[in-house]
């Protein structure tokens, strides 16, 4: 993952160093409006989670939608 200021790479590093295999990462964005990068989740059975991120740090986490909801993730 990289930090960005601007156009120039102002850090880099890795949240996870591997993913767990059942989730993929759907979409990078300001989610609750800080200024920094938030990850969006979505697991092989159509569970959406949130990571809110604090740069490579996981400030908080949560089920956005769960399986069976009829919600799907489009990026």
């Amino acid at each position: 993952m990289y930090l960005m200021n601007g156009a120039n790479i102002a850090e880099q590093g890795n949240v996870y160093s591997k993913p767990p295999v059942s989730w993929t990462l759907k979409t990078v964005s300001d989610f609750n409006g800080d200024g920094k990068a938030d990850m969006l989740w979505e697991r092989s059975n159509g569970e959406g989670w949130i990571s809110i991120m604090n740069g490579f740090a996981i400030s908080a986490t949560g089920t956005v939608y769960s399986n069976g909801t009829g919600w799907q993730i489009i990026p």
